[in-house]
């Protein structure tokens, strides 16, 4: 006890310390003591997490397999696995992947541009434009990945071109098309293996391979849209190729389409009426160019050279060559 200046010990009052130091230097009496439980840091928000792990965390809960994560994540299945425990979640399940049956499947890239656009906070509507899908596919496909709703005052509508180049908000390092090329691999007859060629993914050199640049062909003088284009060579040939790959090639080819009346159900029927009518329509006939020895399709309506394809005639990497030939040309006339 102390004894305040001004009073004698027999009517001072007793007067504690911690109310000594509250009254005279208006301190707060000491805090009680914490737990070292108590003193843990907060868990981390989900929000707060890298785009992959959130990801992780959505697509195991929903089931995913190791393989399927690996797929649509672009990760080695080792570095899941290691992701997963290092999230405290539940392993995931080590079943393999499944051929997809149906008539149009969803491929990697439509997945993944679901997810970047899902976690962009765009539309359905707009998303459904973009992946030329209908809505409730759009939603089913998103539960299925595990993706949570969205406030509505969040959503916001996108143009169909805006939203086909919205940058993944990840970076993909898996090269997915040994594992594609194997899943969708022709089907083999009853008790027969996948070849080993279409284990890794068969070739195929524009213009050198008459089956598969005709098959091509059809399915561009179709309309069906790039990404069905890609499926159907890749169930058909086991040939991978991307969206921007398909594009290139119908480019290099030279197949007219009329791109407001593009289709994503394929039907053989259907395809091979739609691609009769389309060359009939454009007078598409099909030519050898003789300075790249391949095949391209010349069309009464685009015109041009008929004996040379446009790859050669404005491809920076051909510079050289038309050159040499414009040189060689002008040196004939004067001689």
């Amino acid at each position: 006890m102390v004894v305040l200046p001004g009073f004698t010990l027999s009517t001072a009052s007793i007067i504690t310390i911690g109310a000594v130091l509250s009254e005279e230097f208006r301190l707060m009496p000491a805090l009680p003591r914490l737990a070292p439980s108590s003193l843990a840091a907060p868990a981390e928000p989900v929000a707060a997490r890298p785009v992959v792990d959130r990801l992780l965390i959505a697509m195991a809960s929903a089931g995913h397999s190791v393989a399927a994560l690996s797929l649509y994540l672009g990760l080695e299945e080792h570095l899941v696995r290691e992701r997963i425990a290092a999230l405290d979640l539940p392993a995931a399940t080590e079943r393999p992947l499944r051929r997809v049956g149906s008539a149009n499947p969803w491929s990697v890239e439509e997945v993944r541009r679901l997810i970047a656009l899902w976690l962009d906070n765009v539309s359905v509507k707009s998303i459904a434009e973009a992946l030329r899908r209908s809505a409730s596919s759009v939603q089913g496909k998103r539960r299925w990945l595990g993706l949570g709703v969205r406030a509505r005052n969040t959503v916001a509508d996108r143009a169909a071109a805006e939203c086909r180049t919205t940058p993944l908000p990840w970076k993909p390092a898996l090269n997915i098309k040994p594992i594609l090329s194997r899943l969708w691999a022709p089907r083999t007859a009853k008790g027969e293996t996948p070849s080993e060629a279409a284990a890794v993914g068969a070739r195929w050199e524009l213009g050198r391979d008459a089956e598969k640049d005709d098959r091509f062909s059809i399915l561009g003088f179709a309309g069906l849209s790039a990404a069905t284009i890609a499926k159907r060579m890749l169930m058909e040939f086991g040939v991978y190729l991307t969206v921007g790959a398909v594009n290139s090639r119908l480019s290099r080819l030279q197949i007219v389409r009329d791109r407001h009346d593009l289709i994503d159900r394929f039907d053989e029927e259907t395809v091979q009426r739609r691609a009769a009518e389309a060359k009939r329509r454009v007078g598409a006939i099909l030519r050898q160019c003789v300075e790249l020895r391949r095949s391209f399709w010349w069309s009464r309506e685009i015109g041009g050279r008929r004996w040379v394809c446009r790859e050669f005639l404005t491809a920076p990497r051909y510079a050289q060559r038309r050159a040499e030939r414009s040189m060689s040309d002008v040196t004939a006339m004067a001689a």
